[in-house]
């Protein structure tokens, strides 16, 4: 059993060679560098929110950036494969306050089909 943590949705790809991503799973077919994520997530209120949303994706960036990109392209389909991804920042008020510390908690991967359609 495992807890279900609340947190801002953020779905993470690799394509052409960069990571990028969605805050929302109809918007697979177009997903954005992470430089401009932040501005696209609509759950982000405030500066402070998406400063840490931010460094959460620069920490997921570095990690991931250590594997190799044969790997990462076999991974993730070149963008047709997504981790899915929660934020959990006390920052937002509407979220639990796991004491004060931003994480991300990793949901596992939506695999997607040419008319990205998720197929598993």
């Amino acid at each position: 059993m495992t807890e279900k943590v609340n947190g801002i949705p953020v779905m993470i790809t690799y394509k052409d060679g960069e990571f990028c991503g969605c805050c929302d799973p109809r918007e697979v077919s177009k997903p954005v560098a992470f430089k401009k994520l932040c501005n696209c997530c609509k759950d982000l209120r405030d500066q402070d929110s998406k400063t840490a949303f931010s460094n959460s994706l620069d920490d997921l960036s570095a990690a991931l950036s250590s594997l190799d990109p044969v790997c990462l392209n076999k991974y993730f389909a070149n963008g047709q494969n997504f981790m899915k991804c929660k934020l959990v920042c006390p920052l937002e008020g509407r979220l639990h306050d796991y004491n004060g510390k931003c994480f991300l908690v990793l949901d596992g991967l939506g695999c997607y089909d040419a008319d990205f359609k998720e197929v598993g």
